[in-house]
């Protein structure tokens, strides 16, 4: 899946550190990702019980089975 992803505030939980509350990512159905390698190991160390994410914590993803790029004109220096 082609996932784009933004951070709108607080912390994302697959990716603790580097992606700001503003910032936004594009995976290519053809590129591997997924969560950092030390959440991955927390996460299955944890134990299973609900989690309640912090307040004032936002983030959203657009997935698709299509590939997306970017318009000529949003990587042009023209911009």
């Amino acid at each position: 899946m082609t996932e784009f992803m933004g951070n709108i505030a607080g912390i994302y939980d697959a990716k603790e550190h580097g992606f700001e509350p503003g910032q936004g990512s594009l995976h290519s159905c053809m590129s591997g990702h997924g969560p950092e390698s030390e959440v991955y190991k927390k996460a299955i160390q944890a134990n299973l019980e609900p989690v309640r994410y912090p307040n004032g914590s936002m983030q959203f993803m657009f997935e698709t089975c299509y590939m997306l790029k970017l318009a000529p004109w949003a990587v042009s220096p023209e911009g």
